[in-house]
């Protein structure tokens, strides 16, 4: 890849990550910059580094490969991230209740795990869709 490209994809990165941790609440970046421009850096690195892994697995680059790929990326960095980055704390989700005409579903708590799995899941699919959109890994 040359330069531009992995200026391109990191800024890209950056903007789905801002766009998945605005989403839900419970991802608290550093208040350090250097540890805030650190971790996006680092996620960055990881979503870049899909390409390479489903080569050298042999799996065509498609958006249900990517999609998994990136959200089994991005989940393994917010869970060692968050035990090993000072600041950088994943807290758990409340949801609200739901009253359907048909079913009624309760509050319930999504703990530190629940939380990545979502907010990867969420990553994972907003790249894998500007992904197929715009091709960014050709």
């Amino acid at each position: 890849m040359e330069v531009r490209a992995i200026l391109y994809n990191i800024i890209i990165s950056f903007l789905i990550f801002y766009f998945s941790f605005s989403i839900y609440d419970a991802i608290t970046l550093p208040e350090d910059i250097f540890y805030t421009l650190l971790f996006m850096v680092l996620m960055s690195l990881l979503v870049l580094v899909h390409k390479n892994i489903l080569i050298f697995l042999t799996v065509s680059r498609v958006f249900l490969t990517i999609f998994l790929t990136i959200s089994i990326l991005v989940g393994a960095g917010l869970y060692i991230l968050d035990y090993t980055m000072p600041g950088l704390h994943v807290n758990n989700i409340v949801l609200s209740a739901q009253n359907l005409e048909f079913i009624t579903i309760q509050d319930f708590t999504l703990t530190k795990v629940g939380t990545i799995i979502l907010v990867s899941l969420t990553t994972g699919l907003v790249y894998a869709l500007v992904n197929s959109v715009s091709r960014l890994d050709k």
